[in-house]
């Protein structure tokens, strides 16, 4: 192990002052800019159409919805949308990894946060040979 383990301005400090903030999708309306994503490329128009889909979907009571989750997301700060997704009858079953439902929801229902990380520390740690 290097004698060196200063990492320079990436102290357990630094990682922990800005958790992860879960966004509330019923504090606005996004319709308008969905709309307005239709006229833009690539995966914003894509976006627009699987809104589209998804419209569809919630009008046809025969359609069962499913909701596919990864892990990232959910650290990321999407809890709130699957949360009130559930709340709302959006979905009538959710498909989630593990990571998803123990790693994350279960220790932020604890009282523990996910917090925003930086490419920085990372990089720094990957490109050192004698760091490890």
């Amino acid at each position: 192990m290097s004698e060196n383990k200063n990492l320079g301005h990436n102290s357990k400090k630094d990682f922990l002052k800005n958790p992860v903030e879960h966004i509330d999708i019923t504090s606005f309306d996004s319709r308008t800019i969905i709309s307005a994503m239709e006229k833009m490329s690539f995966v914003s128009r894509e976006t627009a159409n699987a809104a589209s889909i998804y419209n569809e979907m919630l009008k046809d009571k025969e359609c069962t919805i499913f909701l596919t989750l990864a892990g990232s997301t959910s650290a990321a700060g999407c809890m709130n949308i699957y949360k009130d997704l559930v709340k709302y009858n959006m979905v009538d079953a959710i498909v989630a990894t593990g990571a998803s439902i123990v790693d994350m929801d279960f220790f932020e229902a604890l009282g523990f946060k996910h917090y925003q990380g930086s490419h920085i520390f990372l990089s720094h740690i990957c490109n050192s040979s004698s760091s490890i």
